[in-house]
C-alpha cells in the first residue's frame, strides 16, 4: 500500500513538472512579447507569436484563431523548418533547444471592422494527433511531447476587457483598510 502511494505521488508530481515546462504559445502586439492588447484602426496589423515560460523546447504545433474580418497577408517565421500557416495550423521546428521566451514569428493582417474587445487566441492545430497544442521538449536522447497552453489577446480593448491587468500602486495602510 505504501509503495503504491509513493508511485502515485511520483506520477502526479512528475506529470505536473513536465506540464509546467511546456509553457505557453502566446499572441503579442509587440516584438518584445510584453503586451497582448491590439489596436486595430485599419491597415497593417502585426501579430507576434512567442513560446513563453518554457524551460526548454525544440518545436511546437498550433493554430492562430484570428478575426474573420482580418485579411491574412502572410507569415514571417524566425525558423527555417515550418510546415503550414499560422491561420490554418502550423508546425515550427526550432532547430535547437531554446528556453523561453522564444520569438516564433510575425503574422501580418490587413485589419479593420473588428468590434471592441474581440478575442484572438492560440488553439490546437486541427492536424495535431492529440487534439491539443503540442510541443517537443529538450530531453536527450529521447525528446518527448508536451502540451503548452494557448495565450490570448484582445483587439480594441476598452476598460472592461484588457488582457493585461494593470498593477495599481498602493500603501500598506490602504491594503489594511480593505479588510476593516
Amino acid at each position: 500500500m505504501k509503495r503504491a502511494m509513493i508511485i502515485a505521488c511520483c506520477l502526479v508530481f512528475g506529470a505536473s513538472m513536465a506540464f509546467g515546462q511546456a509553457g505557453s504559445i502566446g499572441v503579442f502586439s509587440d516584438v518584445g512579447a510584453t503586451s497582448c492588447n491590439f489596436v486595430d484602426t485599419g491597415g497593417l496589423v502585426q501579430v507576434y507569436l512567442a513560446h513563453v515560460f518554457t524551460d526548454g523546447a525544440t518545436a511546437s504545433q498550433f493554430k492562430l484563431d484570428a478575426p474573420l474580418a482580418w485579411t491574412h497577408l502572410g507569415d514571417t517565421w524566425n525558423f527555417t523548418t515550418v510546415i503550414g500557416t499560422s491561420i490554418g495550423g502550423v508546425s515550427v521546428a526550432y532547430g535547437a533547444c531554446f528556453v523561453g521566451p522564444i520569438a516564433l514569428g510575425v503574422v501580418n493582417f490587413f485589419g479593420g471592422a473588428v468590434a471592441d474587445c474581440t478575442f484572438m487566441s492560440i488553439i490546437p492545430d486541427p492536424a495535431a494527433p492529440s487534439g491539443l497544442i503540442e510541443g517537443v521538449d529538450c530531453a536527450l536522447p529521447d525528446p518527448g511531447k508536451f502540451f503548452p497552453t494557448g495565450g490570448g489577446a484582445r483587439i480594441n480593448p476598452d476598460g472592461t476587457c484588457q488582457c493585461n491587468v494593470p498593477v495599481q500602486d498602493t500603501t500598506w495602510g490602504g491594503i489594511k483598510a480593505l479588510y476593516k
